[in-house]
């Protein structure tokens, strides 16, 4: 039976494209589109250039961090952001995809039963995350910053609307189910097979690229 799988520190040595600074050459005037609260998966979100989110990752930063003594996240409180399509980062992500420690270990795990569906390049900052959710399989590169991951297996599956924040510390005491914990440093990989849920939280400013997969049989792959 699969279970997920860190790979610590298999990208370290290839970083140099994603580091901050190298992020904002040509990137300044391109779109994240920015997912609040009010409905983490339903879509409801707005673009904003880099500049822009940078400028209001600090008040988000203070916001959640609030929140974390007095429960009081409102409506527009950001959950993450994402890239939109760009040819520049597109390239980068391309060039991450085709290293060993990604395809070579998406081959051996999938056995040759999944495809690329898509992928996500998320940028978070510090107290915000990512709800409890599951879906086919999945490989998550952190580019910098820290994560924490919760996992739970399919049995224990679960959705959640809640911030993750909200979930943590009941997730934290087992009460959610029977979990992995993992700590997801810059340049770590890690594997999460099929329909194991997982939240995230950030622990400090972060950015990661997640390849997505879908079944060979039902995308008519080989």
């Amino acid at each position: 039976r699969q279970r997920p799988v860190l790979l610590r520190g298999a990208l370290r040595e290839d970083l140099g494209a994603w580091e901050r600074e190298a992020l904002q050459v040509g990137l300044d005037d391109t779109g994240l589109r920015v997912f609040t609260l009010a409905s983490p998966r339903a879509g409801r979100s707005t673009i904003k250039p880099l500049p822009e989110f940078e400028a209001i990752q600090n008040g988000e930063q203070y916001k959640l961090s609030q929140h974390a003594s007095d429960s009081t996240l409102s409506p527009d409180t950001v959950v993450e952001a994402r890239w939109a399509p760009h040819a520049h980062l597109h390239n980068h992500t391309l060039e991450l995809l085709d290293l060993q420690p990604v395809t070579g270990w998406v081959s051996e795990l999938a056995r040759g039963m999944a495809v690329l569906n898509n992928y996500q390049i998320n940028v978070g900052s510090p107290f915000s995350g990512t709800s409890l959710h599951f879906h086919y399989m999945a490989v998550s590169a952190l580019l910098h910053g820290r994560k924490r991951w919760f996992l739970y297996p399919p049995a224990d599956a679960s959705y959640s609307n809640a911030h993750f924040f909200d979930d943590f510390e009941p997730a934290r005491r087992g009460q959610l189910g029977r979990q992995l914990e993992c700590t997801q440093q810059a340049g770590d990989v890690l594997f999460v097979p099929s329909l194991w849920a997982h939240g995230v939280l950030y622990e400090e400013n972060s950015v990661s690229v997640s390849f997505l997969y879908s079944d060979s049989q039902s995308s008519g792959g080989t």
